[in-house]
């Protein structure tokens, strides 16, 4: 009987750990944000994403069904820090706007209510932000923990159209804990 509650303690305890540590992983498309980038490029590939020609960081493959470049930055240790999701150039800023109107409302979906939004494309740059907690947001954009105490966000998915070239992108990284703000 000791052996059993023994065994069922240590199995509460290891379920206990991966609980916590999984709360601080924040994954974009099923991949590490933070991971080594050698098994970011692993997952990439395993997704239908082919590197670019003379490229080591850079992919081609299809974001929820679109075509998309993805550019995987990482440090000098080998982790990535940040995926950048680049949309085809579009022929109008129609086309471009409608584009960023059904990119944005499908993150909402995904992510909740964005935690900053600068308005609509259509007269220059256009920004919508999702900040990303543990255990995931809600259609609010909170995480259910914000109602009993601080969180700090773990990482932030950015959607812009530069004033460049017109091309809507997606900026997604880990948020690092000493740059996390704390939120009421």
């Amino acid at each position: 009987m000791k052996m059993k509650k023994t065994i069922i303690a240590t199995v509460a305890l290891l379920v206990a750990i991966f609980t916590a540590s999984a709360q601080d992983a924040f994954r974009f498309m099923g991949i590490d944000v933070d991971g080594p980038f050698y098994d970011c490029a692993h997952s990439l590939r395993k997704a239908g994403f082919r590197p670019v020609r003379g490229e080591v960081n850079v992919f081609n493959g299809k974001y929820r069904g679109t075509p998309v470049t993805l550019q995987v930055e990482s440090d000098e240790a080998g982790r990535v820090t940040m995926f950048i999701i680049s949309y085809p150039l579009r022929p109008d800023i129609s086309s471009t706007s409608s584009l960023y109107d059904t990119v944005r409302m499908m993150l909402i979906q995904e992510y909740g209510t964005p935690s900053l939004s600068s308005g609509e494309y259509g007269d220059g740059p256009a920004v919508t932000s999702f900040s990303i907690y543990p255990g995931g947001t809600t259609d609010d954009g909170s995480s259910p923990l914000l109602r009993k105490k601080t969180v700090e966000a773990i990482g932030e998915i950015t959607l812009s159209v530069s004033g460049e070239d017109d091309r809507v992108r997606i900026f997604v990284r880990k948020i690092q804990r000493e740059e996390a703000t704390e939120l009421p």
